[in-house]
């Protein structure tokens, strides 16, 4: 994260988590990305992206400690029956 703050000096920026499901990386892991980005003064909104299957009360007290104005949206792809249908690469009778 600080290199990517040495990329753009000065500016303010905002940073999503995003891409695969970034609760997979672990609370260790996460917490000290959370730390890094809170010590940034450039860094001014940081939001996550999860489909919410890790989501938990630690996961929440854990953003709140370590970032508490991490904004977090919940993906929804589906029902029970075919959230991977249709998706590229999937074939249409895919099941989850």
């Amino acid at each position: 994260m600080r290199r990517l703050v040495a990329i753009f000096p000065g500016r303010r920026l905002a940073i999503e988590l995003h891409g695969g499901e970034p609760l997979t990386a672990g609370r260790e892991y996460i917490a000290e990305i959370l730390r890094d980005l809170a010590a940034q003064p450039t860094v001014v909104r940081v939001s996550m992206r999860t489909n919410g299957v890790l989501l938990d009360g630690a996961w929440l007290d854990l953003f709140e400690s370590e970032y508490p104005g991490l904004q977090t949206g919940v993906s929804l792809d589906g029902d029970a029956k075919g959230p991977v249908r249709g998706r590229p690469g999937r074939p249409a009778t895919a099941t989850p």
